[in-house]
């Protein structure tokens, strides 16, 4: 990566001169991002579209971020190309609507089996529960949460975007307060559901959506296998959108 000093100069060699160079040395520096949000959205998506296709879209968020964006309005770049980035992959896989059929009836087979244990139990059923209702083994009941998590990703609302042509300071300024405030609201939501959690699964959420940890590396932290790490992930997105969808489903 570019150090800070050595980016601001190519932003004002590209931004007050149209420098082309410096311009694809932007691009070039932050390729890296771009790999780490598709292989991110991969993962969510379950391997349901192409990783090259997430890329190759992803790329074009960035490309049209670093033409669009203002070094003056003191938004990191980092920040701003982010949510183009991950908008243009989302709004690609909206467009091509491949949400499976399948998708549908495993959010309508979760849903009905945790309900049923909510109400014979009188609280939150365990993964073990779960299993026991739907007649299902570990691998098949990870599965299941997969397929429940995948229309998640696609309605994904609020994906702020900045038009420097069409938007004005102040508009700017009062998007980043309401950003700021939802943010906030979010926060204090996830903060109550998230300490409802068993230890386990309350680290793993924390390490992969808050700390943006890999799956190898929280596999290293809590001494379980990749594989273990992508399951307590499913179980506990699927049990959070089946339970909070409504305020959880920005986050999710």
């Amino acid at each position: 990566m570019l150090r800070e000093q050595e980016e601001s100069e190519l932003w004002s060699k590209f931004k007050k001169n149209n420098c082309q160079d410096s311009r694809n040395a932007l691009i070039e520096n932050y390729l890296p991002l771009v790999k780490r949000i598709a292989e991110r959205m991969f993962y969510n998506l379950n391997g349901k579209v192409e990783r090259d296709d997430l890329y190759s879209t992803g790329l074009l968020g960035l490309i049209d971020a670093t033409e669009k964006y203002m070094p003056s309005r003191n938004i990191k770049f980092i920040t701003y190309s982010s949510q183009r980035i991950r908008g243009s992959m989302l709004d690609d896989v909206r467009a091509k609507d491949w949400v499976p059929r399948t998708s549908r009836v495993a959010y309508q087979t979760y849903t009905k089996a945790l309900n049923a244990l909510k109400h014979k139990f009188q609280r939150t059923p365990s993964d073990d529960e779960m299993m026991a209702e739907l007649g299902m083994n570990d691998k098949e009941f990870h599965k299941l949460c997969c397929e429940v998590n995948i229309p998640t990703m696609t309605s994904i609302q609020g994906l702020s975007t900045f038009d420097n042509e069409e938007s004005s300071d102040d508009w700017v300024e009062d998007s980043r307060h309401q950003r700021e405030n939802k943010s906030r609201d979010q926060k204090e939501f996830l903060t109550k559901i998230i300490d409802d959690l068993p230890e386990k699964k309350k680290a793993t959420l924390i390490m992969y959506y808050y700390e943006e940890m890999t799956l190898k590396e929280i596999s290293k932290v809590l001494e379980i296998t990749e594989g273990r790490v992508s399951q307590i992930l499913s179980a506990v997105i699927a049990l959070l959108k089946s339970q909070h969808l409504d305020q959880s489903g920005d986050f999710l």
